[in-house]
């Protein structure tokens, strides 16, 4: 395994030793993956394009949950460094999926500075987080990291964690954790088609031709395709996992909008990051809960 030949490497003094290939049906693999498609979520892409943010500068900070950042090149030559804490609005709504996946992978080794994944899973990983993720003794001499090399050679692996003393750190990287976790994004997914879906029939009805009855003939009509991943799978999805955007709307006990008003105020809504980041223990809440409109919310979409 590749954690052996970097350790190798390590023992010889070699500098910024990484792992290239991450098997990606690994724990660490899976959650690696996970965490780059934290940000590739619909929410987080908009957010980091009207920033202007360059992807391959990111950094978080796992104690603070800041975010450090650089924006591109064209928007600044000087190339300085910002930093965003949850007193951001809108960093705070997005970013707790992206935290809590960053802190699986490190395994409550208090790291302050983390620097996520950005194009694919097959990209370099330095060696000392997948050791940290498994557990694996770090600033071992050049001899013992040697030896633990054999040791893992002839084991064909890692040691399993002990469930005495390790059962919260398993249970957070757990196939139920990873599973809810995905669920979550599933749902913002959807939640962007929905609302892009009810923009452009918005913008189809603005002229004010069509009837209450034709609007929901053009809710029948379109569809919204869905994550395989999220909380809301209907039974009648289809080979293509789609879905009519009346069906969806029905089934989360929406008012159908019979305006054009209506239709771009429940696109706003639905497109809108909650307040802050729902806790993990709701992730499994269907969706679109999180986030649930407030009150207020609700109403403006019924406005005419």
């Amino acid at each position: 395994m590749e954690y052996h030949s970097a350790l190798i490497l390590a023992a010889n003094r070699e500098k910024n030793v990484t792992i290239n290939t991450i098997a990606p049906d690994s724990t660490f693999g899976q959650w690696w993956a996970h965490l780059r498609d934290t940000l590739k979520s619909p929410d987080v892409r908009q957010w980091m394009d009207e920033k202007g943010i360059s992807p391959d500068s990111i950094t978080l900070n796992l104690n603070t949950g800041e975010i450090s950042f650089k924006r591109r090149r064209h928007l600044d030559p000087e190339q300085k460094r910002h930093t965003l804490g949850q007193d951001d609005r809108h960093w705070a709504a997005i970013s707790g999926p992206i935290l809590q996946a960053a802190r699986v992978i490190d395994a409550g080794n208090g790291d302050t500075t983390f620097t996520p994944p950005q194009s694919d899973v097959g990209q370099p990983v330095p060696y000392s987080l997948v050791g940290n993720f498994y557990n694996e003794p770090q600033n071992l001499t050049g001899p013992s990291m040697r030896r633990r090399a054999e040791e893992i050679d002839r084991a064909q692996g890692f040691k399993q964690l002990d469930p005495a003393t390790a059962g919260t750190l398993i249970q957070a990287r757990s196939d139920n954790a990873l599973l809810v976790q995905k669920a979550y994004l599933g749902d913002v997914y959807n939640r962007s088609q929905a609302s892009n879906q009810l923009r452009h029939l918005a913008s189809a009805v603005k002229d004010g031709g069509h009837s209450a009855g034709q609007i929901k003939d053009e809710l029948k009509n379109r569809t919204v395709s869905l994550s395989f991943d999220g909380s809301y799978q209907p039974a009648n999805r289809g080979t293509w996992n789609e879905i009519s955007l009346l069906q969806l709307l029905q089934d989360h006990g929406w008012d159908i909008p019979t305006t054009h008003q209506q239709l771009e105020n429940l696109a706003t809504a639905l497109g809108t990051p909650p307040p802050q980041a729902a806790p993990m223990a709701t992730w499994a809440v269907r969706w679109p809960g999180p986030p649930l409109l407030t009150r207020a919310a609700r109403h403006n979409c019924a406005r005419t």
